[in-house]
């Protein structure tokens, strides 16, 4: 019998064989092993299931630590004061509650109208004022006589000599002050003037009679007098310029050359 030694492992083996045995019998061990080791491989447990298991476990525990560690480790025991369930009521339907109405105060009561005076005496050229109070507090004046005393919201103005009647009325009631006039006769010294035009003189200088005194021009175009008496000529012509002491009235007659 022919033997062959085989060019890899060196054994000799007979030719009758096409292959070496003791090579085919290595490569047969080794894919055996091969497939026992993929087999405890897929046997053996994986690690990673338990690894999460862990994981998992660990952070349970870090976060009960953090809720509870001080309770589990000696610290304040006291429990954290929670605010206590708010329990709603049902509300039951209510009658509304019955609003009574305030009575009315009661108007005060009104006065009667009174009035500080019932009678003056005044001389020509004086002026007095009434006063009335209470009542409904619109008041309305008149004058019995104008020529003697005229009213204007109770201020009176002597106008003439003589004695009249002042009434206030509130609407409701009427009351009456009688008032007398004394007149002072008004004297003006030499009432007869002759100027030039342009010139001037006093004419409250030459009244007696009175301390209070009006002027009135009846020609403006001739001549113009002042409230103070001034009497100015503004051209030829005649012209008389009244006076009145409230209780008498005189002219003064002035031409303008």
């Amino acid at each position: 019998m022919s033997m062959y030694k085989c060019p890899v492992c060196g054994e000799l083996f007979s030719t009758s064989y096409k292959k070496c045995p003791f090579c085919e019998e290595d490569d047969l061990l080794m894919d055996r092993r091969k497939t026992t080791s993929r087999r405890s491989r897929r046997n053996e447990p994986r690690a990673v299931g338990p690894l999460l298991i862990v994981i998992f476990l660990m952070l349970v525990a870090l976060v009960v630590f953090l809720v509870k560690g001080d309770s589990l480790f000696g610290g304040d025991d006291k429990p954290v004061d929670e605010d206590p369930p708010v329990i709603e009521t049902p509300i039951e339907d209510e009658e509304p509650p019955v609003v009574e109405e305030p009575e009315p105060e009661p108007e005060p009561e009104k006065k009667p109208m009174t009035l500080d005076k019932t009678s003056v005496e005044l001389n020509g050229g004086e002026s007095i004022t009434l006063v009335a109070s209470d009542g409904s507090g619109n008041y309305a004046w008149t004058s019995d006589n104008e020529d003697i005393v005229k009213v204007e919201d109770g201020v009176l103005t002597t106008v003439g000599g003589g004695t009249t009647t002042i009434i206030v009325s509130d609407g409701e009631t009427e009351l009456t002050c009688t008032v007398t006039v004394h007149v002072v006769e008004l004297t003006i010294k030499n009432p007869d003037v002759s100027v030039a035009v342009g010139d001037s003189f006093n004419l409250k200088k030459r009244c007696s009679g009175g301390e209070t005194f009006t002027f009135c021009s009846e020609n403006e175009s001739i001549a113009v007098v002042s409230e103070d008496g001034i009497v100015t000529a503004k051209s030829k012509g005649k012209v008389n310029i009244v006076v009145s002491n409230g209780g008498d009235t005189k002219s003064c007659i002035v031409r303008v050359k």
